[in-house]
């Protein structure tokens, strides 16, 4: 975390401390209580779907293992559109930068 000024040393301090005793805990249980109650949907991106996900807890993190599925014409199509998005946004740039010359 970037923190200057006067304080910064004795706020940092603070933050590490309240941080990892007092929070941290009731983060995790909350995350707990809801991942094991209510579950997490996680989304579908770009036909890449995670399954059977689980929790693991270590100190200032929490990762979530997960398998996946993908479909893969549908992944092939997305990153189609999405690259000539960004071919058509790079053209559209160039030609501002040409028309700026002028």
């Amino acid at each position: 975390m970037g923190i200057g000024g006067t304080f910064a040393n004795t706020i940092r301090k603070a933050l590490n401390s309240v941080v990892p005793k007092k929070l941290w805990p009731k983060i995790k249980k909350r995350l707990r209580f809801a991942f094991n109650q209510r579950g997490i949907r996680l989304p579908v991106m770009c036909g890449v779907e995670l399954e059977r996900p689980s929790l693991s807890y270590i100190d200032h993190a929490i990762i979530i293992d997960t398998d996946f599925s993908y479909d893969l014409p549908r992944f092939i199509r997305k990153f189609k559109v999405y690259i000539n998005a960004e071919i058509a946004r790079a053209r559209k740039k160039e030609q501002m930068e040409d028309e700026e010359d002028y």
